[in-house]
């Protein structure tokens, strides 16, 4: 195995869209030409079940959304996912504007997501991964994620500003995972993720040894980056922190494997970008508000103008092929990366697209 993929054997820092050449190769043969590329749909769907949650987290880049108590509703979802799957869509991570597990019909769209094909996955702040839940969802999942950015009860609740037993629930809720996991002989890879700081900057490693003890299978250690609404949030100096990457890293075994995404930290302190505009969106991406509404990327919903159309009132395909996500596109060929936020989502899959769409001289001498 490459040495890059002994460090980070689930690819947890890297983009994956390399698995999909004959999705690359329509995008490169349309070139631009509206008519084949409206028919691109995305690999990947990220979906907000709850717009309301339980954590105020400082670092919050949505809380501009007003935490409104809404939820997805389940009929929409269903025939948005059936039309999805019929067009080549791979995988769904439930995610989003509040805390996922909030909605009561979550466990039901992540079975009925699994059955029509497509892989599921859940990131959440793990206060309501209870025995229930993990019995009736963790069969269906590829993999759920907890965001536990502490390692112990006073700074848990100062960062996630929620109450100091929200802590010990939640490693207990790990724990009941795991269980879960072993007992039933499941494949869902079980992960937490820490969202590195200067306030937990001492317990990344104490809380990745504990973890590691309950047996959950990945640990990863990720930069803030900024969003372009949401709370005011200082951007920490990444810098000094190799020593800790090492000793994270240090933990990884034959079943725990310990990441420090590197290539993200990397790419946030050099603050550029090899690319002028943004290739990944409207096309390989795609997310589902709360209220049904469908963006081509999640970091422009204080923009009206970058809604392609909303699942309660139309198909998933009038509204992927319509009018307006050809607007949305035109509007992103024109826009410099200097709009976007630093290190998104789609970043990594930016850079290989662009490197594949202009390609070095003497290319052709592989």
């Amino acid at each position: 195995m490459p040495a890059d993929m002994q460090r980070d054997p689930l690819a947890l820092d890297e983009q994956k869209l390399f698995y999909f050449p004959q999705r690359i190769g329509q995008w490169l043969d349309a070139g631009a030409r509206w008519n084949k590329l409206k028919s691109i749909y995305p690999v990947y769907v990220e979906v907000s079940p709850a717009g309301a949650c339980n954590h105020r987290c400082i670092f919050c880049a949505l809380d501009f959304m007003g935490y409104r108590p809404h939820f997805l509703d389940r009929a929409g979802y269903r025939a948005f996912a059936g039309v999805a799957a019929r067009n080549g869509v791979r995988s769904i991570m439930f995610c989003g504007e509040g805390e996922p597990l909030l909605n009561p019909d979550l466990a039901a769209m992540v079975k009925e997501t699994k059955i029509l094909g497509i892989d599921v996955a859940i990131t959440t702040n793990g206060t309501l991964l209870n025995r229930r839940f993990c019995e009736a969802a963790l069969p269906y999942l590829g993999w759920i994620k907890i965001s536990l950015d502490a390692g112990s009860a006073p700074t848990h609740a100062s960062i996630h500003r929620c109450s100091e037993r929200d802590f010990g629930a939640i490693m207990d809720n790990i724990a009941t995972a795991v269980q879960t996991k072993r007992r039933r002989r499941l494949a869902c890879d079980i992960g937490v993720q820490v969202l590195l700081l200067p306030e937990n900057a001492a317990e990344v490693l104490p809380v990745a040894r504990a973890v590691k003890k309950i047996g959950v299978d990945y640990f990863v250690v990720k930069p803030y980056s900024p969003g372009l609404r949401g709370r005011a949030f200082r951007k920490p100096d990444y810098a000094g922190y190799e020593r800790l990457a090492a000793r994270v890293e240090g933990l990884s075994d034959g079943t725990f494997h310990a990441t420090f995404r590197a290539r993200a930290f990397a790419a946030l302190q050099s603050g550029g970008r090899p690319y002028r505009a943004c290739n990944a969106v409207p096309f390989f991406w795609a997310y589902v508000a709360t209220n049904g509404d469908v963006y081509g990327c999640h970091n422009f919903m204080h923009k009206r103008e970058f809604c392609l159309g909303n699942i309660g009132r139309q198909s998933f395909d009038r509204i992927w092929e319509g009018a307006r996500r050809k607007s949305s596109w035109r509007k992103m060929r024109r826009m410099s990366t200097d709009a976007c936020r630093i290190n998104c989502r789609m970043d990594g899959v930016n850079r290989y697209l662009e490197r594949i769409s202009h390609p070095q001289k003497n290319f052709t001498f592989i």
